[in-house]
């Protein structure tokens, strides 16, 4: 940096900067405008759209849910068929169960009798 000895020369300097200055920025400033844009209609805008949106996915969502409470509805439905079917085998299973205890009582009861009659006719 030049080193500058006399006092008139840095005052010219000072000057001169002070001009520039406002030379760059007086021709900035007779230039700039201010403007008013309004936002409201991007705002609406974006609020009708992402409502939108949200409405559009809320009501897929929906839709989602609903067919998935129909498929456990459906599925539940099944369900309760299905037991209905399993107690009436169970009771028809438990039916055949004492007739067949029945029967074995019956054979068994017969065979006994059949022995004593044999027995009677062998001793007499």
């Amino acid at each position: 940096m030049k080193e500058y000895t006399s006092f008139g020369e840095l005052y010219k300097m000072k000057i001169l900067k002070i001009v520039l200055f406002t030379i760059m920025i007086l021709p900035s400033i007779s230039l700039a405008k201010c403007y008013y844009v309004p936002c409201n209609s991007n705002v609406q805008s974006g609020k009708t759209q992402t409502k939108a949106s949200l409405e559009k996915d809320f009501n897929a969502i929906k839709e989602e849910l609903r067919l998935v409470k129909q498929s456990y509805e459906d599925y539940l439905k099944t369900l309760k068929e299905g037991n209905k079917e399993l107690d009436l085998k169970i009771a028809l299973y438990r039916q055949k169960a004492l007739h067949y205890k029945e029967i074995l009582f019956l054979l068994s009861k017969s065979i006994h009798l059949e022995d004593k009659n044999i027995n009677l006719k062998a001793l007499q």
